[in-house]
């Protein structure tokens, strides 16, 4: 059992993280609680493990089992606001529109319901409302990535291009896609559904595990191939963030999904 002063230092770690959205690194969480790196690492193991805290390049950030904690202590009536700021943080990490479009399984669409539009004089522009098909679209192809295969077969076999046609090396060059996409968490569009626009999104996934969801950031679309890494990880990241959230405003008294 973990005694007084490694709660007092777990409790310093979160406070510490909560402060640094970049994170923090090993060493510089030891030298905040003038610990040792053994014993700071025996604390920061078991809250990676339980997704308190996340790893990515070296450094410690909180993970989605803090959201929900956060979400569980300020209650549903204010949850819209923490994921209204997910959406706006990626827009500021990324200097991306962003949008959260929700998944309608019978037409097979995504939906755009919530639109962050970037400050740069230079971007794309979506609107609520509009209704984006799933194939061609970043948003589109991360929802497709989570769904089950046989409901995938489904729609690549309706597909109007004659060149997905079962067999064909199009069908097999889409599938292979879709397995990066649910290898690498972030699906991609360059230029393919719109001319001169880029997007990269994830999914959002409800307590089943099956997409209700996609968020995206998109915009010029050699803006978005120059940086389209670290644009993936931090879209993937608050895809995580999102399912946790919606999940919350799922079970929760009155709350809405975004």
């Amino acid at each position: 059992m973990a005694g007084p002063l490694s709660l007092t230092r777990i409790l310093h770690i979160l406070e510490i993280l909560s402060r640094h959205e970049d994170g923090r690194s090993l060493a510089e969480l030891c030298r905040a609680l003038e610990a040792p790196r053994s014993s700071t690492f025996a604390l920061i193991r078991p809250l990676v493990a339980l997704g308190y805290l996340a790893r990515e390049d070296g450094r410690y950030r909180l993970g989605p089992a803090a959201l929900v904690l956060a979400l569980g202590i300020l209650g549903t009536r204010d949850a819209d606001q923490i994921v209204f700021s997910i959406l706006k943080d990626l827009s500021d990490k990324t200097a991306l529109t962003v949008m959260y479009s929700q998944f309608l399984r019978e037409d097979a669409v995504i939906v755009h319901r919530n639109v962050i539009q970037s400050r740069r004089a230079i971007r794309f522009v979506a609107t609520v409302g509009q209704r984006r098909p799933l194939l061609m679209t970043a948003g589109g192809r991360a929802v497709l990535s989570a769904c089950e295969p046989a409901w995938v077969r489904r729609q690549l076999d309706a597909a109007t291009a004659p060149r997905l046609r079962v067999g064909s090396a199009a069908r097999k060059r889409y599938e292979a896609m879709l397995a990066r996409v649910r290898e690498q968490g972030f699906a991609t569009s360059l230029g393919e559904f719109t001319e001169d626009v880029g997007a990269v999104a994830a999914p959002v996934l409800g307590t089943d595990g099956r997409p209700i969801a996609s968020i995206a950031a998109s915009g010029p679309v050699t803006q978005v191939a120059a940086d389209l890494d670290r644009i993936g990880r931090e879209v993937a990241l608050a895809g995580r963030k999102l399912s946790q959230a919606a999940n919350i405003l799922a079970g929760g008294s009155g709350g809405r999904r975004p």
